[in-house]
């Protein structure tokens, strides 16, 4: 199958009081893939766990699926000021969603998967679909312990593979156990790898699940508060690029039921990946969806064909040309069986000087600095001379020539002084601004 149309849910998950809720639930999404001509469609990790609150009996129960239902949107007030009594009185009597799921999967593990396995398998029958079903906490059928388990179903509603959580979170401590290893799935759609939660975070997983064959990485997130969610998104695109891959991740929003300590709400902006060159501004995203809180659907095609081409042709060619040779010294650290952390916390202290200080003179031993005299701002004229030229005698107006006596004495009177210097006066300003002196009035 060379072009496959798949679907990624965004989800809430909701404390539903029988299973046939939980049915309609998860025919919303279902529908919309539908409509949209998908095969394949994933829900988000924890999502599973959407069974067990119909299998919990008793008082505790009902007032948490009391005040689940208050925080639904498009509820009437009515409903939402019950919701705030029944998750008042759940607080003060102690009811907790993780504690009966504890207790349940202590006592009666298989009711759990039962009702799990019959809600999902129903849905990819009724639907046609290859359906990734959210992951819940189940026995492993190898171990018999409790792991952290997606499970894939074909469109017969059969089980076609299983994925256990290898990386745990801290909500996870207590309720499980590590997965083993990571195997891709054969389906009618292709041959998937699933990443739940922090998985997408190792690169040798992704990379492991290629050398398996897989087309597309699938990621599961159940992701507590503003920055997790953004983190495994970052580190599943990141697999799909370096290993030339599709892939998605499916987040579970709103409210958290099932954390440790101070509860976060869930969050996560799901989207669908391909390779750069497939994709707009080389950004690897296909579609996203619009909040990292509402609910949704999203669709993309894949072609598997185009993808077999760019293995061949691409001018980065991830797959084709690989230094296996100097990969061969990471294959001897992780024979080490070491962590970073570790092999960090054994290396020997490095004897690090501090930094000199920076030489400080004393003022006196400060060079001196030579500094040019400043430069006039405004340079001098030349002196006047003593007796002004004859052409410039000619130019100067009669009246000023009339004033003036044929002979002058070696010392004038005062009248005559005051006179002379204003003439003076007014040639120098005249010579200093170089424009030409007054013409002469005509003579009659």
């Amino acid at each position: 199958m060379d072009q496959v149309i798949v679907a990624c849910v965004q989800q809430r998950l909701r404390l539903h009081e029988e299973l046939d809720g939980c049915r309609k639930d998860l025919a919303r999404f279902l529908r919309m893939a539908q409509a949209k001509k998908a095969q394949l469609i994933v829900f988000p990790e924890l999502l599973g766990m959407i069974a067990v609150p119909p299998l919990l009996p008793g008082l505790r129960a009902e007032l948490l699926k009391q005040a689940d239902r208050g925080r639904r949107s498009g509820t009437s007030l009515w409903t939402r000021a019950k919701g705030k009594v029944a998750d008042t009185a759940a607080s003060v009597l102690k009811a907790d969603l993780r504690q009966d799921l504890g207790r349940l999967l202590e006592g009666d593990a298989g009711l759990v998967w039962d009702a799990y396995r019959d809600l999902f398998a129903g849905a990819a029958r009724e639907y046609g679909l290859t359906v990734v079903a959210g992951s819940g906490y189940f026995r492993d059928e190898v171990s018999g312990q409790v792991v952290n388990q997606a499970v894939v179903f074909g469109p017969q509603g059969n089980i076609v593979g299983r994925q256990a959580k290898v990386s745990l979170s801290a909500d996870d401590v207590g309720l499980a156990v590590p997965g083993t290893g990571w195997s891709a799935i054969d389906t009618e759609v292709g041959r998937i790898g699933l990443l739940l939660g922090n998985d997408a975070l190792y690169p040798e997983a992704g990379r492991l699940l290629a050398y398996q064959g897989a087309q597309m990485l699938i990621g599961l997130g159940a992701c507590p508060g503003a920055g997790l969610h953004r983190k495994v998104r970052a580190g599943l695109l990141a697999r799909v690029q370096e290993n030339q891959l599709y892939g998605m991740v499916s987040f579970l929003v709103g409210h958290n039921a099932l954390g440790l300590g101070e509860r976060q709400e869930y969050a996560g902006q799901s989207a669908i990946f391909a390779p750069a060159e497939f994709t707009l501004h080389y950004s690897g995203l296909m579609v996203e969806l619009g909040t990292a809180s509402s609910e949704g659907v999203i669709t993309a095609e894949w072609d598997f064909g185009a993808l077999r081409e760019l293995w061949a042709e691409s001018d980065t060619p991830l797959r084709r040309v690989m230094p296996m040779a100097a990969f061969r010294s990471l294959a001897e650290r992780y024979g080490e069986g070491r962590t970073l952390h570790e092999v960090w916390q054994a290396r020997p202290p490095e004897a690090v000087a501090p930094p000199p200080l920076p030489e400080v003179l004393p003022v006196e031993a400060l060079p001196e600095i030579a500094v040019a005299p400043p430069e006039p701002l405004v340079e001098e004229l030349p002196p006047l001379p003593e007796e002004l030229p004859e052409k410039l005698l000619e130019e100067l107006p009669e009246e000023l020539l009339e004033e003036l006596p044929e002979e002058l004495p070696e010392e004038l009177p005062k009248e005559l002084r005051a006179k002379e210097d204003v003439t003076d006066a007014v040639l120098e300003k005249l010579l200093a601004e170089d424009a030409p002196l007054p013409e002469s009035k005509a003579t009659t």
